[in-house]
């Protein structure tokens, strides 16, 4: 059957996230999504790409079973490891779908989707680049506020310029200004053939869990297949040469200052939590 997947192509399980919430919300926001878009009931389906950073190990932890949902939400595994089916009670099943995020000396960060492979912190960009691209996953150089500027806008322009069409992707994210103008490296993307996949990336604060789910983009004549989800995906992706169509607003202006507020505080406390 060929439906339209609707994804979030940048998602965290912060430990603050309440598990049955983040389910319930995701499929509440895709739903919309597809709804949005035209989609009947029954013609879509729901996808999550983990981006899990430093010891953040929920994917493992649902499929291990030390993470369990409440009642009425049911996580399944498929034949694909780095795939878990989940089940919330009169919903479609949704796909969580493993991966990391890979913090750089640069401070630029590198995503490594679609796999359980894990790629260390604290490498040069390059070499976190090399490494990512190693993988069996889709490796993704996603936006961030203010982390692309200079120089290191710079070490991302040379990636594009390296690599072959479609080979990587760039990320947005749902936090990114509604008003202003996309970064300029987006066009880029655009020019030499590469996609921009958009996703949440919900910031480590409780509330932002009904977030998930909200942003991230449709591609349309999915098959559906339970026996290997995420290879199909990977082969979609990894042949992308232009940006998929998005879902989802981007952050007004209110709503962003808070956020960038908040995330300065939560960063120099756990700065100042860290022993030197």
């Amino acid at each position: 059957m060929s439906l339209t997947l609707f994804v979030d192509g940048h998602v965290h399980i912060h430990p603050c996230f309440d598990i049955g919430r983040f389910f319930t919300a995701a499929q509440r926001n895709l739903r919309l999504a597809a709804a949005k878009q035209g989609c009947a009931e029954g013609a879509w389906q729901g996808a999550l790409l983990l981006t899990e950073s430093g010891a953040e190990r929920a994917f493992e932890c649902l499929r291990d079973g030390r993470l369990v949902p409440p009642a009425g939400i049911r996580v399944e595994h498929t034949s694909d490891e780095a795939v878990l089916r989940v089940h919330v009670a009169g919903e479609r099943p949704l796909y969580l779908i493993a991966g990391r995020q890979i913090a750089t000396t640069s401070g630029v960060e590198v995503l490594s989707l679609g796999t359980r492979a894990v790629v260390p912190d604290g490498l040069t960009f390059e070499e976190a680049m090399e490494r990512s691209c190693a993988t069996d996953g889709l490796t993704v150089i996603p936006w961030g506020f203010g982390k692309w500027s200079l120089a290191r806008g710079e070490l991302v322009r040379k990636q594009l310029k390296k690599r072959p069409a479609g080979s990587i992707a760039l990320g947005d994210n749902g936090g990114r200004l509604r008003f202003a103008p996309p970064p300029p490296l987006f066009a880029l993307a655009r020019e030499l053939g590469f996609a921009v996949l958009p996703g949440t990336d919900p910031f480590p604060f409780a509330s932002q869990v009904d977030r998930v789910g909200s942003f991230g983009f449709a591609l349309p004549d999915w098959q559906d297949n339970d026996d290997a989800p995420v290879r199909e995906l990977l082969r979609r992706l990894g042949g992308l040469h232009t940006t998929p169509p998005y879902f989802g607003r981007l952050t007004g202006l209110g709503r962003f200052a808070i956020s960038q507020v908040h995330m300065q505080i939560h960063n120099r406390l756990r700065a100042a939590r860290t022993p030197v």
